[in-house]
């Protein structure tokens, strides 16, 4: 209740009643309406004050000095008594209004039923007695809540019983009593106050009869809220009993069921069972005592099984017993109700395995009611409970990822609450899931001084959590940066991205040739077989800066002008793009040059000394001094020189970062190791820089110049590196000097015309033989025959007598030849220039009576055929589905060519066309096809031989048609790719369905041709077979035109397997058989024959392959030598290398007489085809010639050049080679000295080597070898740096091999990894004595190496044959061979890949 009273000297009183707040209020004059006086009650409603709470009550009054006074109930309130506190606040303001106000707060403590009452607040002045009031009134409340009832009350008949329930609450209302829900009279209890919250409420039930056995409740409310307790009045009685269900269930056991109403007293509840047993009269009492709580019992152990009894049970407690209830006959079981489920697993997902059972027979349904399923680990276990009302199958879920587990399953009882035996375990896996994040990742920026290579080089361990087997990890790197580009505007660029494929067990990559300056990020994760990204860990640096681009500093160019009678130098000066590092500073060097003295007589900008202007100009020596030098926030793209002028007499940030010059004194010499930035040069640390000064020109000095651009080293800017400009061209600060201008002599220019009118005349002549030729060796090319001299006059006589290939005729029926007869049927057919194999090959029939090719000719498919003599036969054409009805939409020139005895189908299909591309993805989805094999590159002399019908990871998703194709990963090897899709198709009204493809992509067999080696294409051959299987369905197979390295393979895949299986082979009548299910396979001769070769190395070599994880125990059995053997399977093995076939090469040119004075053997020479060929010189006849090969490396590029120690007459070849092939390592495998190698660099300084400018750099010794870099700077001016690797482990004794691997293995890692890979391959060079046994030895390790990490397995076997195909001298004796076993498994366990 508020109310609110106000004294004013006023006219007139008004009065205010405000209802619905209780507020009574008197108004008076508006203009003293600022002495109104008001009272608030925080947080509570005055009239329902919590009991208990402390309250808080503000008075405020407008009246400003006014002065406050409460009073409860008319007295007046002392702060501390009674549980009041007051406290005061002065002028109060009112952040609204800006008013201010007098303040007075009443705190009550635990208020209680003492505080109700009115309170009033007076405000009072000095001049006044009374101003002004207002009053409240405060009421309190305690919620309703019964603290105690009467407990259930177990009573016999006519009994008195009183029912108690204290209630405690303010203001208690209204009580009252429920029975069983409905309300009982108001007589029947009483109301007792024991204290002003507390009341007790007696309910009384007099002469108790079985009508009150019943719950009673006690309810009561204040108004406010509403709260009930319930207790109950049980009236005893005898117990009533009887029998629901009686079953037997097993040979002695028999399952009871009953209801029992207890008469109210559980406690004394006792059970008699007795049974009778067929044809006895007498009740036999069961022992065991029952638990008061049991409704049921299963009765065992006193039946014999197949016999019949009656069970009857009673019940009694203290008031009495109860009647026997009978139960009907029951039989018991003849044998147990035994059932084990069979169980297994019937779905596997990523986090959960769903497993199955088989179902009881009828006669034991009944006694299974539930199932209980065990699930265990290696760490943990889990039951669960299947009722037998659901189907018989139970997913567990959220189970862990790849992980395996055991179940268990056994069947289950009710009635007896027991199981059966478990089933036997069944084993489930789980599927991987995504990888959690790789652990412990590391990352590096830096850049490698020796090697001048930036890279980013980032670690890291498996993920904690893999959730499955790791296939490979997804590196993926990119960049961004933010810099002044070359037109002064702040441009941002991003690096990237880059994507790496890591294997399993490699835990680190490197990221070469990145970006300076630039800030990196770096997110690795795993790859499970999901085919998925695991969880991403990222990681971040900053690549430090490197040297600017030297190429904008070489555009440097002056001029000189005369302005006001004085000489100036105009300087052009291009801005340099910050892209590699923030500039700091670029300074302008002047140098006036010593009279007669010429720029090549003068050090490198970065060794000049510097002094003063005053000091340059003070003596006919000169020297170089700063004429200008500024910021590149105040860059200068034009500079005047000897104006007298200067740009920034003094700059605090050029002077911080003067780097080498120019100083006044010297301090002390210190270097700066740090590798963190590129080109780091040595400093001196120096006082007191000098000041640019830009003085007047000496007219009778010739100037020369150069610009220092000084680039921060690093982020923190701590360091700096500076690069310099070439010397501006000389230039005299005065008047022209007329100079007679250089002209090329006459006898010059008379040669070069001389030279050019012989090629002229040379290549006329030429072209006319050609054309003679042409016509008679059109067939050759056709069929790839080597065009020789002999060759040509055979053809032509042939095409003379018009002899006609066989056309529509049978062909003969060749007998096989077995598996010892290769070798010589091979050597008889290779006589007289394959003359055998051309006769056998000319048999082989083109076409057959009975094969039509109406689909490739009808009109609507003429233009889907690649090669219009190349089409497909319609009795074996694949044919595509149709599509809406057009005509010739079912056709692709592909056909169903049958493998040996059946067992593999391939399709062979022309390489698809822009216009067949979607036809063929139609043909590999509705073939089911798994597998393809892509014999043809893209192009092949300048020619498309297939269209590209895949995507790359960068180009994403690609759609064909409905089909679309995503690229998922790939893997590169020697000689093919394999590359994983996936393609999906779209179908309307169909749900999106996803298959998997593999493509394996030969990468070098070009079209006509046959591989030189046949060892490549047969590991490509083993490598399908490897992945095929017959679910696969048929294996597509295309090259260009569908049928010479097709057929090629198909026929080799079919006679390989018939030589393994019957040791002979038809090689003849398989081709037959394979050309009528598709013209032409097997096209060319070259083809034919290779066939020949490649089974014939089969059968002499069988399969030389040894995998990773046998190498060890492999390489020690071919070392063992046989107890009936003089020679172990080793050196057995290397004999047949010395033996093997090999065709002629000829070495015309090195065995020429003006180049044998530059072989060091007659024996050890390069031949024609693969030897090095130097740029001719000018004026000097057989300058092309070096006694160097090419030597092919593990991707079948010209990786190595093997050469022999250069003697004194041909260092200047050596370098030129250098020079010319863009070499960036040399591993030398020789000693220095007389009649051995003599030493051809230069000796801590620099050399000229008939135009190829060598520097040497610097050299460190390292345990096994030294190291030495040099710069090599050819006639294009260009400079490449140099690795010289100069082995010292080997044996003095020719012949002899080192007896560890170890020092060879470090210098082979070195070597490689040191290797600069550019468009100028190869990029190694080898040398030893004769460029023979130990060079072929490192070459040979280094493949060995490459094909162990790439494909984890080694063939040392075939890596010597083809070394030795290519350079004579070559691992040529069984000591050198051993050694390259030793080596590669020493290799293998030194890595760790020998458990891989």
């Amino acid at each position: 209740m508020f109310s609110c009273q106000a004294h004013y000297f006023g006219i007139f009183l008004i009065v205010c009643v405000f209802w619905n707040n209780n507020v009574n209020c008197n108004a008076i004059d508006p203009e003293d309406e600022e002495r109104a006086v008001t009272i608030e009650v925080l947080t509570f409603n005055s009239t329902q004050l919590p009991y208990g709470e402390n309250v808080t009550i503000i008075c405020k009054s407008k009246w400003v000095d006014s002065f406050i006074l409460w009073t409860f109930d008319e007295r007046n309130i002392t702060d501390g008594e009674n549980g009041f506190k007051l406290e005061m606040e002065s002028e109060n303001i009112n952040t609204k209004s800006g008013k201010k106000s007098e303040v007075s707060i009443l705190h009550i403590v635990n208020i209680d039923l003492k505080h109700v009452g009115d309170y009033k607040c007076h405000s009072t002045h000095k001049l006044e007695l009374a101003l002004d009031f207002c009053k409240i009134t405060l009421n309190v409340t305690l919620p309703a809540q019964i603290v105690q009832i009467s407990p259930p009350i177990h009573t016999k008949l006519h009994q008195n019983i009183d029912l108690y329930c204290v209630i405690k609450g303010y203001p208690i209302e209204d009580i009252k009593w429920f029975k069983d829900d409905e309300l009982l009279p108001s007589d029947l209890w009483t109301v007792k106050t024991i204290n002003e919250t507390l009341k007790n409420t007696t309910l009384t039930v007099s002469e108790v009869t079985k009508k009150d056995n019943a719950t009673y409740t006690c309810l009561a409310s204040n108004g406010h809220n509403t709260v009930n307790s319930s207790s109950a009045i049980l009236v005893l009685d005898k117990p009533q009993i009887t029998i629901d269900f009686v079953k037997a269930i097993g040979i002695n056991k028999v399952y009871l069921n009953w209801t029992v109403n207890d008469g109210n007293d559980p406690k004394h509840l006792k059970y008699t069972i007795q049974y009778m047993l067929s044809g006895d009269s007498n009740w036999i009492f069961f022992q065991n005592k029952i638990d008061e709580k049991a409704r049921s019992y299963v009765l065992k152990d006193i039946f014999k099984n197949n016999t019949e009894c009656t069970i009857r049970i009673k019940a009694k407690n203290s008031e009495g017993e109860s009647q026997y209830s009978t139960s009907t006959p029951v039989r018991m079981l003849s044998e147990d109700p035994v059932f084990i489920p069979e169980v297994k697993v019937t779905g596997v997902t990523v986090s959960s395995i769903t497993i199955s059972w088989s179902t009881p027979t009828d006669d034991l349904k009944d006694h299974v009611q539930y199932y209980t399923l065990y699930l265990k680990t290696n760490n943990s276990s889990f039951n669960a409970i299947h009722p037998v009302s659901k189907e018989n199958y139970h997913m567990f879920s959220e189970l862990d990822p790849a992980t395996n587990y055991n179940f268990q399953v056994a069947a289950c009882s009710e009635y007896s609450q027991t199981c059966g035996p478990p089933s036997d375990v069944v084993n489930g896996t789980t599927m991987d899931g995504i990888s959690g994040p790789p652990s412990n990742p590391t990352i590096q920026c830096r850049f490698d001084n020796i090697s001048q290579i930036s890279f980013v080089h980032i670690t890291w361990q498996a993920p904690i959590k893999p959730h499955g087997m790791i296939l490979y990890y997804h590196v993926h790197l990119e960049g961004s940066a933010t810099f002044i580009n070359d037109q002064g505007v702040v441009e941002h660029t991003t690096w990237g991205p880059k994507l790496k494929s890591v294997s399993e067990n490699t835990f680190n990559t490197r990221f070469n040739n990145v970006s300076a300056n630039t800030n990196y990020t770096v997110k690795i994760c795993g790859v499970t077989r999901t085919k998925k990204n695991g969880e991403t860990v990222s990681l971040q640096c900053t690549m430090p800066s490197m040297l600017p681009d030297k190429q904008k500093l070489a555009q440097l160019n002056w001029t000189k002008i005369e302005e006001q009678g004085r000489w100036l130098f105009q300087l052009h000066i291009p801005r340099v793009s910050e892209r590699n590092g923030p500039i700091c500073c670029y300074r302008i060097y002047l140098v006036r040059m010593e009279d007669q003295q010429k720029i090549a007589e003068l050090p490198s900008p970065e060794d000049l000394s510097i002094v003063s202007y005053q000091e340059a100009h003070r003596t006919p020596k000169g020297g170089a001094y700063v004429a200008e030098m500024f910021t590149s926030s105040a860059f200068h793209g034009e500079v005047f020189l000897g104006d007298e002028q200067v740009y920034n007499l003094s700059n605090t940030q050029c002077d911080e970062c003067v780097g080498l010059r120019p100083y006044t004194s010297y301090k002390e010499l210190k270097f700066d190791n740090s590798n963190d930035t590129a080109n780091r040069v040595k400093r001196e640390e120096r006082y007191d820089p000098l000041p640019p000064h830009d003085g007047t020109l000496d007219i009778n000095s010739n100037y020369t110049g150069f610009i220092e651009v000084v680039v921060y080293g690093n982020s923190t800017r701590a360091s700096t590196i500076a690069a310099y400009s070439n010397y501006l061209i000389m230039m005299n600060p005065g008047p022209e000097n007329a100079e007679v201008p250089r002209t090329a002599t006459l006898g010059t220019l008379n040669l070069v015309v001389q030279i050019l009118c012989g090629i002229v005349m040379l290549v006329l002549l030429l072209l006319g033989a050609l054309c003679i030729l042409h016509h008679y060796t059109k067939q050759a090319h056709a069929q790839a025959v080597e065009i020789t001299f002999r060759t040509s006059l055979r053809h032509l006589y042939r095409s003379l007598r018009g002899r006609q290939r066989l056309v529509s005729l049978n062909p003969p029926d060749m007998c096989p030849i077995s598996k010892g007869e290769l070798v010589s049927a091979y050597i008889e057919r290779h006589r007289d220039s394959d003359y055998g194999f051309q006769q056998e090959f000319e048999l082989l029939p083109d076409r057959f009576s009975d094969r039509t090719t109406r689909s490739s000719d009808a009109r609507e498919n003429v233009y889907k055929n690649r090669y219009p003599d190349i089409k497909a036969y319609d009795q074996t054409r694949v044919k595509v589905s149709q599509i809406d009805s057009i005509a010739g939409s079912d056709y692709i020139n592909a056909n169903y060519v049958l493998g040996y005895k059946e067992r593999k189908k391939f399709i062979c299909a022309q390489g698809p066309m822009d216009t067949t591309v979607n036809d063929f993805w139609r043909m590999i989805w509705e073939q089911h096809l798994e597998l393809i094999l892509m014999l043809t590159n893209l192009e092949e002399y300048s020619k498309t031989k297939c269209a590209k019908y895949w995507p790359d990871k960068c180009d994403g998703d690609k759609s064909f048609g409905d089909i679309t194709v995503t690229h998922v990963q790939e893997t590169r090897y020697s000689d093919y790719i394999v590359r994983e899709l996936r393609i999906c198709r779209n179908a309307p009204g169909k749900d999106k369905e996803e298959r998997q493809i593999t493509q394996y992509h030969y990468l070098v067999w070009k079209d006509f041709m046959a591989p030189e080696h046949p060892n490549g294409i047969i590991k490509f051959i083993k490598r399908v077979n490897e992945a095929y299987s017959i679910e696969k369905g048929c294996i597509l197979i295309h090259c260009s035109a569908g049928v010479g390295r097709t057929g090629t393979l198909v026929a080799l895949d079919c006679l390989l397997q018939q030589l393994k299986e019957e040791e002979h082979v038809s090689i003849f009548n398989t081709i037959c058989d394979l050309r009528h299910q598709r013209n032409f396979l097997v096209q060319s001769l070259k083809q034919y024959i290779f066939i020949y070769r490649a089974l014939m190395e089969v059968a002499q070599y069988g399969d030389t392959e040894i995998a990773t994880s046998k190498l060890k125990t492999t390489v020690d059995k071919l070392r063992q030598c046989d107890k009936d053997k003089a020679k172990c399977k080793l050196e057995e093995e290397f004999e047949n290398i010395l033996n093997a076939f090999e065709d002629r090469k000829s070495c015309s040119v090195a065995k020429g007489d003006e180049n044998r004075e530059k072989n060091r053997s007659d024996v050890v020479i390069p031949y024609d085809r693969n030897r090095v060929i130097l740029t001719p010189l000018s004026g000097k006849e057989h300058s092309t010639y070096i006694n160097a090969s090419f030597i092919e490396g593990y991707d079948n590029t010209e990786s190595f050049i093997i050469t022999q120690d250069p003697t004194e007459s041909t260092i200047n070849d050596f370098w030129r080679m250098i020079s010319e092939q863009g070499i960036s390592v040399i591993v030398m495998l020789s000693e220095l000295g007389e009649n051995k190698c003599p030493r051809y660099w230069p000796d801590e300084d620099e050399n000229t080597y008939d135009q190829i400018h060598v520097r040497y750099e610097q050299a460190e010794s390292c345990p096994y070898y030294t190291r030495r870099e040099m710069f090599v700077k050819g006639r294009d001016c260009e400079e490449h740096r140099v690795m010289h690797l100069q082995y010292h482990g080997w044996p003095t004794v020719d012949g002899e091999v080192p007896e560890v691997t170890r020092g060879l293995i470090e210098l082979v890692d070195h070597a490689q990894s040191n290797l600069v890979h550019n468009d100028c391959s190869p990029s190694m060079v080898v040398h030893c004595n004769l460029g023979s046994d130990r060079s072929s030895m490192f070459v040979g390790l280094s493949i060995l190496v490459q094909q162990l990490r790439t494909e984890k397995r080694v063939d040392v076997f075939t890596v010597t044959r083809k070394l030795r195909s290519q350079r004579n001298g070559l691992i040529s004796t069984y000591a050198q061979y051993e050694f390259l076993h030793r080596a590669i498994v020493n290799y293998a366990e030194l890595h760790g890949l020998c458990d891989s």
